[in-house]
């Protein structure tokens, strides 16, 4: 091997590690960079921060508890089931009279209600806080002709903080 082609063999294996050295570098800036910068938005939009196009009114909790004490509304639990619960088990906690309806089943449990509720209703619905996926139920129920729905802002704790009753059990349904 002529000395010409070893520094030339020399100087691409320099340029590599310098390469990698470049490579490993930016890596560590991205990465001290991705670290440093704000935190990501939360998982739930929360209505105070971020300003949400809904279809639905939204009701605070104490204005939800109003409605309950009036009557003038039938509740709905949006929750999903809990996993520990077993098929027509006891439900979770919830609000006294709340009728259930889930989004992953949706068209059954709207089928076993059908009795107890009609279009022209008031609903309000309630969920784990997520005001997105409320909107959506809401959305389903009015392609299906129900127009009176609102959504509650909060979970069962801010029901339960603004002086809600909640219903410990029970069957489903």
């Amino acid at each position: 091997m002529t000395p010409a082609r070893r520094s030339g063999r020399a100087g691409a294996a320099a340029a590599l590690r310098e390469a990698g050295l470049l490579v490993a570098l930016a890596l560590a800036c991205a990465a001290v960079a991705w670290a440093a910068r704000s935190p990501r938005l939360p998982l739930r939009a929360d209505a105070r921060l971020y300003a949400l196009d809904l279809k639905f009114p939204v009701l605070s909790p104490e204005r939800a508890l109003a409605l309950y004490r009036a009557n003038a509304a039938l509740f709905v639990d949006t929750r999903p089931a809990a996993p520990a619960q077993p098929a027509g088990g006891r439900r979770p906690p919830h609000v006294p009279g709340a009728l259930t309806l889930r989004a992953a089943t949706f068209d059954d449990d709207l089928l076993a209600v059908h009795d107890f509720i009609s279009p022209s209703d008031p609903l309000v619905l309630y969920g784990d806080g997520n005001l997105l996926e409320l909107s959506a139920i809401g959305s389903r129920l009015q392609a299906r002709g129900y127009g009176g729905v609102r959504l509650m802002s909060g979970d069962l704790g801010a029901w339960r903080h603004a002086g809600g009753p909640v219903a410990e059990g029970g069957g489903g349904g």
